[in-house]
């Protein structure tokens, strides 16, 4: 406080504002209006409103005012909330995205993992995008009634399940209801580079589609530098129908399967199958399709699988390169006798 000399009464913001400011006589306001006065400046600093020209004269003024000031904070800070939650919901799975992201960096830095495994996984979760948010829309889809469920899938996967070579063994009467039912049952799945789908020996118990990538089937345990492009278009394009011996190699991109031997009982590999890029595939496991051909009682088709598997599949061939090549959709090879090993349905 300062004083003025001749017991005059002390100068502070008190007696500046009320008696200097608005002209009062000292009995005509009591510490209520200086506790109400204190608030309003406190408002109007907190709330950012600008002191301006235009003074308050009286406690109720600055009472109302006051009120004002705070539901006006109020509804500003909610219209700009709302705002920004119509923004961020706009593309909520990006921000689940980043989420994810924020989320692997913090795991890689607190677990102390290696610059290169890092850049690996940020870039496999980069690429696995699509993936989370296909799991996202199917656990939408899987909120609907069944016959719509069966109705989008065939929508989203029936032009990868028709590449499919032992669904054209499906009789006219149950093909487009085994293809929908296969729709169904497909996931996607995403691997990186170098990943091996199918080794030599081990049970082939999955069917692959790709979506995206490319996957080369080689019979030896390295990838070859420079894959032979002959033997490759010639195999593609379905014009070999025996050889004397397997190709070494063989590539296979967009739309192409590979694994389409689950129909048989316990066949396994004769070759790699190994990512070259980051790849997305439609996948279908042998459990799923032995469950659509026994619980949808597509009969006829069973025993086309069965009949076919009987009579025109070769044991030598079964698990092969060419055999995924030719699919399992081709004339018997010259000079086979066939088999009676087939898929027990």
């Amino acid at each position: 406080e300062e004083e003025i000399e001749d017991g005059v009464r002390p100068v502070n913001w008190i007696t500046k504002y009320f008696e200097w400011s608005l002209g009062l006589e000292p009995h005509e306001y009591d510490m209520w209006s200086v506790y109400i006065a204190s608030f309003y400046w406190a408002v109007m600093t907190l709330t950012t409103v600008g002191y301006g020209d235009v003074n308050t004269a009286t406690d109720g003024e600055r009472i109302a005012l006051s009120i004002f000031m705070l539901t006006g904070a109020i509804l500003y800070a909610y219209i700009v909330a709302a705002v920004c939650g119509i923004f961020t919901n706009l593309n909520a799975s990006k921000s689940e995205f980043y989420q994810q992201m924020d989320e692997l960096n913090e795991y890689v830095k607190r677990e102390g993992i290696p610059a290169d495994l890092s850049r690996r996984l940020r870039n496999y979760f980069i690429y696995a995008d699509s993936k989370r948010q296909s799991e996202q829309f199917k656990s939408l889809i899987q909120k609907m009634s069944p016959s719509l469920q069966e109705e989008v899938s065939s929508f989203h996967n029936r032009v990868w399940v028709e590449q499919v070579p032992f669904v054209k063994l499906a009789p006219k009467s149950e093909h487009d209801e085994f293809i929908i039912s296969l729709s169904v049952m497909v996931q996607i799945e995403v691997f990186p580079p170098l990943e091996v789908l199918v080794r030599p020996n081990a049970i082939i118990d999955r069917l692959y589609i790709i979506a995206r990538g490319i996957v080369l089937l080689h019979i030896t345990d390295k990838i070859p530098e420079d894959p032979a492009e002959e033997d490759e278009q010639s195999v593609l394009t379905g014009n070999i129908y025996y050889r004397n011996s397997l190709p070494d190699t063989l590539k296979m991109r967009n739309g192409s399967c590979f694994g389409h031997e689950i129909i048989y009982d316990q066949v396994r590999g004769q070759y790699y199958a190994t990512t070259l890029t980051y790849c997305e595939t439609q996948t279908l496991k042998k459990e799923d399709l032995l469950t659509i051909l026994h619980q949808r009682n597509f009969e006829d088709t069973k025993r086309s699988i069965n009949s076919y598997c009987n009579v025109t599949k070769d044991d030598s061939m079964r698990g092969s390169i060419e055999a995924v090549a030719l699919g399992p959709i081709y004339t018997a090879f010259p000079g086979t006798s066939g088999s009676s090993s087939s898929m027990k349905v």
